[in-house]
């Protein structure tokens, strides 16, 4: 038990409960448990076949383009990856220090880990697929640049790398993928390949996300309870936001 008490103090032990954005009992109880965790199986019921018959297709029409898919990273790419990692360590750090491991989960931060594994290693069936889903979170990226959500980053590091990590995440890495010439092919960047990557998005949230932040009260993504800083708040009650929260997520993800 002491162990188990140790583990739980490094993830979450350093979390305010007071601030919504962290979680706490009264965004808990902002809807049940159980509502919750039906509108994450409804979802992951709508895209967990949709996946699996997307990524069928897609690795059809890869294996039809041949070898010529499959290339190792240029300097570019691997001195952007090594940027990536000094950057994940750099959160890795500060979460630990902070007794907020947890947090790693977010989708920022698995965009970061994703983009340092694409930019060091050579493009592949599965890594193509990997990337579409990384392309689907860079929206994630863009909203945290124009909205910052800086509650808990106590100190100057933690808040420049906070926007050094989202600029990595949003601008340098995916142009340095893209201009390499590895994952420039049409077939990255179509409709069905942006489903593809939205499908991965939204289990990671309804999959993970939803089941670890009910069992915690983290608030992981607002996964418990809605932001005070989303706009779309004004216009979607507490009953419906996360359930609405994906159709408009989904189109944000579209245009970016």
């Amino acid at each position: 038990m002491e162990i188990l008490t140790q583990v739980k103090e490094v993830l979450w032990g350093g979390m305010d409960w007071n601030c919504r954005v962290e979680g706490g009992e009264s965004c808990f109880r902002e809807q049940t448990r159980q509502y919750r965790l039906t509108v994450c199986w409804m979802f992951f019921l709508i895209h967990g076949p949709m996946f699996l018959k997307f990524r069928k297709s897609f690795c059809k029409q890869y294996d039809a383009l041949g070898s010529k898919m499959n290339r190792n990273p240029t300097k570019p790419e691997l001195v952007a990856g090594l940027m990536s990692l000094i950057a994940t360590a750099a959160v890795l750090y500060f979460k630990i220090n902070t007794k907020k491991l947890i947090l790693v989960l977010l989708p920022c931060h698995f965009t970061t880990i994703t983009q340092t594994i694409l930019l060091t290693r050579p493009s592949t069936k599965n890594m193509s697929v990997l990337f579409m889903a990384m392309m689907a979170f860079l929206y994630g990226a863009a909203i945290a640049l124009a909205i910052p959500t800086l509650d808990g980053l106590d100190t100057f590091a933690e808040q420049f790398f906070y926007f050094f990590q989202h600029i990595m995440i949003l601008i340098i890495n995916p142009s340095i993928l893209i201009s390499s010439g590895r994952y420039s092919d049409p077939l990255f960047h179509g409709w069905s390949s942006w489903y593809l990557g939205w499908t991965v998005f939204d289990m990671w949230h309804r999959v993970v996300l939803g089941p670890v932040s009910e069992f915690t009260w983290v608030n992981l993504n607002f996964m418990l309870c809605g932001a005070d800083s989303d706009p779309f708040r004004i216009f979607v009650n507490a009953e419906w936001y996360l359930v609405l929260s994906d159709f408009y997520l989904a189109f944000f993800s579209v245009i970016f």
